[in-house]
């Protein structure tokens, strides 16, 4: 898995969120429209992939992964922008962390306008995924969160651990989604 789809997985676990509230009739009281999003993150462990599938790569390959793996552990910082849409907000299940195929179980403690916590187990075959999330709408331009994701196959295990801020820019989002 590349780094920054660790990234991507914050935004979705915030669209999640939201999307969890609005699953109960509790829809998160947030704008639609462009995102910048600044994720802090912190890393740690092993990429989870199978002996099968690191067998498959190169030694050069592998060498490459393993390097960028162990570069990223550690605290790091990102910003980026999402779009988030009435229909992302509508949708049911916007785990956009879990692997397409996975079989997911989401379980949320709370839901409200302005607060959503709560987790999701997934796995496909050997592969095991759970993320736990909160979220605080501040007002209706401004979410803070924090997460932590775990991600296994194997006895390779990823876990990272984040807090993210938001604010809304405004209504267009361009070409961002």
């Amino acid at each position: 898995m590349k780094r920054g789809s660790w990234i991507g997985c914050a935004v979705g676990l915030m669209v999640s969120a939201a999307t969890a509230a609005a699953a109960s009739g509790k829809s998160l009281d947030i704008k639609t429209g462009l995102w910048e999003m600044s994720v802090v993150t912190e890393s740690s462990g092993k990429l989870p992939m199978s002996d099968e599938e690191m067998r498959k790569l190169t030694p050069r390959q592998r060498a490459a992964i393993e390097k960028a793996v162990g570069a990223n552990n550690g605290p790091r910082t990102r910003v980026i922008k999402s779009c988030v849409t009435r229909e992302k907000l509508d949708r049911h299940n916007v785990f956009e962390s879990a692997e397409a195929g996975m079989t997911c179980n989401n379980k949320k403690l709370t839901e409200t306008r302005t607060d959503v916590t709560g987790s999701i187990t997934c796995s496909k075959g050997a592969k095991r995924m759970s993320e736990e999330f909160s979220y605080h709408v501040r007002d209706r331009e401004h979410v803070v969160g924090t997460f932590h994701v775990v991600r296994s196959e194997g006895a390779n295990t990823l876990s990272v651990k984040g807090k993210q801020s938001g604010h809304w820019i405004g209504a267009a989002c361009g070409a961002t989604k």
